[in-house]
């Protein structure tokens, strides 16, 4: 079974060492376990990290100014709230093809967009291209994707 747990970060912040300790615990029980990330840190060959760009970082640049003006051009909340209107279409990747449970572990500001992944037929058809059949979002219920 190989399981892809997706996070914005490696290490940083509970959700990244959450996400890192399922990462190990799943490895040293015989489940072949990769993470797929925004932020980098470490150089583990189980973390794979998102290629940036610069329109990822101007689509992110764009996002927060749609917040920052419906905040009335107010900094206060501006990194509070993800509005999931950019982010990364992972679903073309060889770790998402190959896994047979996504993980959506904490994800947001750009990283990759939960609704666009359990709601879109792209994604069910994604799965359906391959092996996948279980969706599971932290702290959510988990998702049968219909195959």
């Amino acid at each position: 079974m190989r399981v892809l747990i997706i996070n914005t970060s490696e290490r940083i912040g509970g959700a990244a060492i959450a996400a890192g300790r399922l990462m190990e615990s799943l490895k040293n029980n015989g489940i072949k376990a990769k993470m797929l990330v925004r932020d980098k840190q470490t150089d583990q060959i189980s973390v794979v990290r998102l290629k940036s760009n610069w329109l990822q970082v101007w689509k992110f640049m764009w996002e927060r100014i749609v917040i920052w003006s419906a905040n009335r051009f107010r900094r206060y909340h501006l990194f509070d709230v993800d509005i999931a209107n950019t982010g990364t279409d992972i679903t073309s990747l060889p770790e998402f093809r190959q896994a047979d449970v996504i993980h959506l572990h904490w994800v947001n500001q750009g990283n990759a967009l939960a609704e666009r992944y359990t709601e879109n037929t792209h994604f069910r058809q994604a799965c359906s291209m391959d092996n996948a059949r279980y969706v599971a979002l932290y702290r959510h219920l988990p998702l049968r994707t219909g195959m």
